[in-house]
C-alpha cells in the first residue's frame, strides 16, 4: 500500500521511477538546447538568478546582455549556474525553480 502510494506520488509530481527513460535530455556544452522548463535556456547564456521565497526565479534577456550568471549544464531535472566570476556554482533541482521569465525587448529602428 505504501510503495502504490509512493509512485502514484512520484507520477503526480513528475518523477520517474529508476530505469525509466527521461523526456528530456541532458544538454551539456554545445548540444544545443532543451525543453521543457528550461526550454528557453542555452548553455553559455547570462540570466539573472533571484530567490522568491524559498524557490528561484530565473530571468533572462533575448540580446543576453544582462546576467548576474552563466548556464554551465541543462539536465532534465536540473540546471548548473556559475556567478559571471566563477567563484560558486550552483545545481538547481527543477523543482526550486518558480518561474523563467524571458523580456524581449525590441530594437528601436
Amino acid at each position: 500500500m505504501v510503495t502504490a502510494f509512493l509512485v502514484s506520488v512520484a507520477a503526480f509530481v513528475g518523477l520517474q521511477p529508476a530505469g525509466a527513460q527521461t523526456e528530456v535530455p541532458q544538454t551539456r556544452a554545445g548540444a544545443g538546447t532543451a525543453r521543457g522548463i528550461f526550454g528557453g535556456l542555452k548553455v553559455g547564456q547570462k540570466v539573472t538568478l533571484a530567490d522568491k521565497a524559498g524557490v528561484y526565479e530565473i530571468s533572462l534577456l533575448n540580446d543576453g546582455s544582462i546576467g548576474s550568471h552563466v548556464v554551465i549544464e541543462i539536465g532534465a531535472e536540473y540546471l548548473v549556474l556559475d556567478d559571471l566570476v566563477a567563484v560558486s556554482r550552483r545545481w538547481i533541482p527543477a523543482t526550486s525553480v518558480r518561474s523563467v521569465v524571458w523580456t524581449r525587448i525590441r530594437q528601436v529602428p
